[in-house]
């Protein structure tokens, strides 16, 4: 499977912001259930290897819906990405099976989980494949 690339960028910032190129490993995928369920997301996330001012290696994000008022996934966490390589797969739920997520970043945890109006450094990325019947990671999926 291949992984699924950044579709836009799109920080109302200055053009001097260091915007990265996130993307989802081969490994992720998610899980969208039906009706008003929890969709499960299993993410992990790879950074092509820009290296932000400040970021020592390493680049933090969170993992919002891109819908409405941008709904954190939860559990509410950072996600640690270094440069050049991917993390690990974090599991997330959400009530939102949104196609797109928007991926805050920052060079610390703490800026990466700041709310949009605090934080405009993100990047819209399409949302993982289906995860695969008999290819579930950790084999949390509920199929109908």
């Amino acid at each position: 499977m291949p992984a699924v690339a950044a579709v836009a960028v799109a920080p109302a910032a200055s053009a001097s912001v260091c915007i990265p190129t996130l993307t989802f490993s081969q490994n992720s995928c998610r899980c969208t259930g039906s009706g008003q369920n929890d969709k499960d997301y299993f993410v992990s996330i790879c950074n092509n290897g820009t290296t932000c001012p400040d970021s020592d290696g390493v680049l933090y994000v969170s993992v919002r819906a891109n819908t409405g008022a941008n709904p954190e996934l939860s559990p509410g966490l950072t996600i640690a990405v270094p440069v050049g390589g991917c993390s690990d797969t974090v599991h997330f739920t959400s009530g939102n099976s949104s196609i797109n997520l928007r991926l805050y970043f920052g060079a610390t945890p703490a800026q990466a989980l700041l709310p949009s109006a605090g934080n405009p450094n993100f990047v819209i990325v399409t949302a993982p494949q289906e995860c695969e019947e008999l290819n579930e990671p950790l084999g949390t999926c509920v199929r109908p």
